[in-house]
């Protein structure tokens, strides 16, 4: 899998990107340079300022990128210091059709709130996401609107008392 990672380092915002020299040839567009990787990661930045967004290529799907949300900024932030614990629980897929075609879809769309019964430990809040097809600027404006339900729907919960305990701080650090 081709990985694309985000970290701060002493202020400045770089990107370390893991891929090999042809899959960078064919990930750059016609359009100046900018990929489409860039322009979701500064969507997700311009919201969710100190939180991950992870980017992947499968091997043998190139024309598929795969979106996964991260709450947290590292694991040291995650219980037990593992991204499985994060709070999101979100992916999207992203099927490049043909030339500036693109399909996005969710695979998941939840993150954890206080339990409805006694009996569980995390409850989910699903969040709407509709099947999106179309050229790259509607599904990053599709992209942009979907972060910012989340953050809204976040904002929500927080006012509601509905973030669990496990999470409440990193929450009030993260979304405002």
């Amino acid at each position: 899998m081709t990985h694309y990672k985000v970290f701060e380092n002493d202020g400045k915002k770089s990107r370390a990107v893991f891929m090999e020299t042809k899959a960078i040839t064919r990930a750059v567009r016609k359009n100046g340079g900018v990929i489409m990787e860039n322009k979701l990661e500064l969507a997700y930045k311009e919201v969710f300022k100190n939180s991950k967004i992870v980017l992947s290529r499968s091997d043998l799907a190139k024309n598929v990128l795969w979106v996964q949300l991260y709450l947290a900024q590292d694991k040291s932030e995650e219980i037990n210091g593992y991204f499985d614990n994060d709070m999101f629980s979100i992916t999207l897929k992203i099927r490049e059709n043909g030339e500036n075609d693109y399909t996005m879809e969710k695979l998941n769309s939840s993150y954890l709130i206080k339990p409805t019964s006694e009996y569980m430990a995390y409850g989910r809040r699903q969040l709407a996401f509709r099947k999106t097809q179309g050229d790259e600027d509607k599904i990053i404006t599709t992209f942009k609107k979907y972060v910012g339900n989340l953050h809204k729907a976040l904002l929500e919960d927080l006012e509601q008392g509905n973030i669990h305990e496990n999470h409440l701080e990193l929450v009030k650090e993260k979304i405002k």
